[in-house]
């Protein structure tokens, strides 16, 4: 009984045909590479993806999601309106991570050009009145995970016991702005950061980095 060729002969000759002949080795052991290669590289998209990260999802419109280290960072219950709220703490270094809705008023034009920075003024002028010795930093246009939005930095507090503010109102598209989330940061140091600290305020950037709209966490972060 011949055996039926899984390949047409139209097609030419596979993969492991064409590498046989061209490197001296078997086709067997052509195939029993591929399969090695394949079981590699599973593991090695198993390594980036569980990364030991957890992922927060707060469903709702819109739905979101961030990935964060439970080492460094862990949930707290929200307050204010927050959707969410994650914190972590060292002797000298305290994070926080909250979500909430912008609620941001109808406005006729560029939300992102035109009415945020004007919002954004007004939001911080406000801020000030409760916040001591706040200084505004850098602010412009922003991108979370191609999500565009707009954001503001600033400081408050005396030196030796500074906080350092990030805040950006960011929306699943452009002409969705009645879905926009104000994502904040708030880093606050008492004394120099030491290792620990240093390792939780990376882990706290790396999570606020992560935001995205959805619930589905993506293959590679």
């Amino acid at each position: 009984m011949s055996r039926v060729p899984l390949l047409r002969p139209e097609f030419g000759p596979t993969l492991p045909e064409l590498i046989s002949g061209r490197f001296s080795v078997s086709r067997r052991a052509v195939a029993i590479g591929a399969v090695i290669a394949l079981i590699v590289a599973a593991f090695v998209i198993k390594l980036i993806v569980d990364d030991g990260r957890e992922k927060l999802v707060v469903r709702g419109t819109p739905s979101f999601n961030v990935l964060y280290d439970p080492s460094f960072l862990h949930k707290a219950t929200p307050a204010n309106g927050d959707l969410m709220r994650l914190v972590g703490k060292t002797k000298r270094i305290e994070t926080e991570l909250t979500a909430r809705h912008a609620n941001l008023p109808p406005f006729n034009g560029d939300v992102i050009g035109g009415q945020l920075p004007l919002y954004t003024t007004q939001h911080t002028d406000q801020l000030a009145k409760t916040l001591p010795d706040l200084q505004v930093g850098t602010e412009g246009k922003a991108r979370l995970n191609q999500s565009p939005g707009y954001q503001v930095a600033y400081t408050t507090g005396a030196p030796g016991n500074r906080t350092y503010w990030r805040e950006v109102w960011v929306m699943p598209a452009a002409d969705k702005p009645k879905e926009t989330i104000v994502l904040t940061m708030r880093q606050t140091f008492n004394g120099r950061a030491r290792a620990q600290g240093r390792a939780l305020l990376k882990a706290t950037k790396k999570a606020f980095r992560s935001f995205r709209f959805g619930t589905r966490r993506p293959l590679f972060d």
